[in-house]
């Protein structure tokens, strides 16, 4: 991986900071693919149970045993439901700590702003995704003291007497061309 100006973060640091966002994204974000291997294994439960049903009608066997068989699909079923149910807290535990994540990286880097953002999922790069997340990186003003910094209020800025300019009066304004002045 390159990055386009080596000199406002270090290439290993850079490096470093990908890694440990792989890392977030492996071991916290959601995941939906264990869905797929229990639906796989519900289907299969169910087409086994009919295959034993058939073959124990013939046999005469006791018919309890494709029933119990039964009872696998619908716990699986069961859990699934619960999982699902708790995706969307688990996605947002997920925004959190890499918003954290990325609050630590803009504390770090005085000169760089790492932000999160979320794509809806009809902009997503990715047809087969439930949610997708953009992280920009934003060079910020080399000037700038602070990172935080902030204007200074409009009562601030009017008792400043080093500017020798101060804000007009509402009453100096002047009204546009094509304004109605109501007196």
């Amino acid at each position: 991986m390159r990055f386009a100006n080596p000199h406002k973060i270090p290439q290993a640091v850079a490096e470093a900071r990908v890694e440990q966002l792989n890392r977030l994204v492996a071991n916290q974000c959601p995941s939906h693919h264990v869905d797929f291997y229990v639906f796989t294994i519900a289907v299969l439960c169910v087409i086994c149970s009919a295959i034993f049903t058939f073959v124990a009608r013939s046999l005469h066997i006791s018919m309890w045993c494709p029933l119990l068989l039964l009872l696998i699909p619908t716990a699986l079923s069961f859990w699934t439901s619960k999982r699902r149910s708790t995706l969307i807290v688990k996605i947002k535990e997920f925004e959190s700590a890499l918003k954290k994540t990325l609050y630590e990286y803009t504390a770090t880097d005085q000169n760089l702003k790492w932000t999160l953002q979320r794509v809806p999922i009809d902009e997503a790069p990715c047809t087969s995704v439930r949610f997708s997340f953009v992280i920009h990186i934003t060079e910020l003003d080399p000037e700038m003291v602070y990172v935080g910094e902030e204007l200074p209020s409009y009562q601030a800025a009017l008792l400043n007497t080093a500017t020798p300019f101060h804000p007009p009066s509402y009453h100096e304004l002047t009204a546009p061309p094509h304004a109605v002045v109501v007196s």
